[in-house]
């Protein structure tokens, strides 16, 4: 990992905004060589079930996905096909598809946290 990527995520400056983001992830930063700050580290998939008025349904055990939250808090249409989110992700080299895929994921989640942030985020 770049030293510049490095200093990014350490930073106590920087939101690290993730959709169903939790200690696997933070995990997963540790083991590449990247610790993060968690104080720093947001999950907006709480937001978004909030906005959404599913908050019954998450007592209940159900959770809503990146693609509903995207569709539902930014009227932003997201395509999840099945195959590539299947494909293979342990590959030593992502297919330029999963970038795209993964990239858009990132995105959706910034764009939530910008939008959700102001009104949830109780921090800012």
């Amino acid at each position: 990992v770049p030293a510049e990527v490095k200093r990014l995520f350490q930073s106590t400056s920087t939101i690290v905004a993730g959709f169903a983001a939790d200690q696997q992830d933070v995990h997963k930063f540790e083991v590449t060589g990247v610790p993060v700050d968690e104080s720093t580290f947001k999950d907006v998939q709480p937001w978004c079930e909030a906005e959404m008025g599913e908050n019954q349904r998450v007592l209940q055990g159900w959770r809503v996905g990146l693609k509903r939250a995207s569709n539902c808090v930014l009227d932003f249409e997201m395509d999840k096909t099945k195959t590539l989110a299947a494909s293979d992700w342990e590959r030593t080299e992502l297919t330029p598809a999963q970038v795209e895929y993964a990239a858009m994921d990132v995105w959706v989640a910034l764009r939530l946290y910008q939008r959700l942030a102001p009104v949830y985020d109780c921090k800012i």
